[in-house]
């Protein structure tokens, strides 16, 4: 009887280690396709294959976002997903998931997406509202917090090709800033306009953070327009190293 029991522990505990670094790719579009499907696929099976990571990947929110399947998830990714893709049921789905311990990943147009869902805006807590007119722009990171895994990638000196969002409003005070950019790096003046004839300014310019938000996480970066640099070492490191420390986090 002890013997069975033994086995059933083990049984029980490595299920739940494979359940809990379960990664859920969404890239889903329902607005501006970014084309960067293949190249985030490609990128998150690679990672996965060598972190031991158990990968599903849709593009389509309603054949993995249900009650059965998030309970085996770890981490939603949006991976440049754009307007709106889930319906009211899976709304209240990813909002108990996360409440209770789920993560999500936003990359680039996850601030972008669910524009009429105030859960989701209060969750990842800045919207998108414009970019540069001709797109990727050459700009400096400025690391705010050095001791974060996620963004320990990156130095104050060097300069990354990317197309710079701007938001409704800085989310500092809401969240946990890993990163900002500093704007006057790639705009030519503060009064610069751009994409929709808005401002591209906003002074305080964050680009990577993360919050609690219930007993889970949200975590945002505002990288990853450019399929060709999901293939740079900076960009791989700063995705894994961010899966990393948000499945530390929910292990704590």
């Amino acid at each position: 009887m002890i013997k069975y029991k033994i086995a059933f522990c083990i049984t029980f505990f490595l299920s739940m280690v494979a359940t809990s670094q379960t990664l859920l790719l969404l890239t889903e579009t329902n607005g501006w396709n970014h084309k960067t499907k293949e190249a985030s696929l490609e990128l998150f099976t690679a990672l996965a294959n060598e972190n031991q990571y158990q990968l599903q990947h849709t593009d389509s929110s309603e054949t993995n976002i249900t009650k059965a399947n998030l309970k085996k998830v770890a981490i939603l990714i949006l991976a440049n997903t754009t307007a709106n893709i889930f319906t009211q049921k899976e709304e209240n789905l990813v909002q108990n998931f996360v409440e209770n311990g789920g993560a999500i990943f936003g990359i680039h147009a996850a601030s972008d997406t669910e524009y009429d869902w105030l859960w989701y805006q209060n969750a990842i807590s800045a919207h998108f509202t414009t970019h540069a007119p001709d797109g990727e722009r050459s700009g400096r990171i400025i690391i705010e917090d050095r001791s974060h895994p996620a963004v320990k990638v990156f130095s104050d000196t060097n300069n990354i090709t990317e197309e710079w969002y701007s938001f409704n409003q800085s989310p500092r005070d809401k969240v946990t800033v890993l990163a900002s950019v500093v704007e006057n790096s790639y705009l030519s003046s503060p009064d610069e306009m751009g994409l929709f004839d808005k401002k591209m300014a906003m002074g305080d310019h964050p680009i990577i953070w993360h919050k609690k938000v219930g007993k889970g996480i949200v975590y945002y970066t505002a990288l990853g327009h450019n399929p060709d640099n999901y293939l740079k070492p900076y960009f791989k490191n700063h995705i894994l190293a961010s899966l990393n420390w948000i499945i530390a986090e929910q292990n704590k």
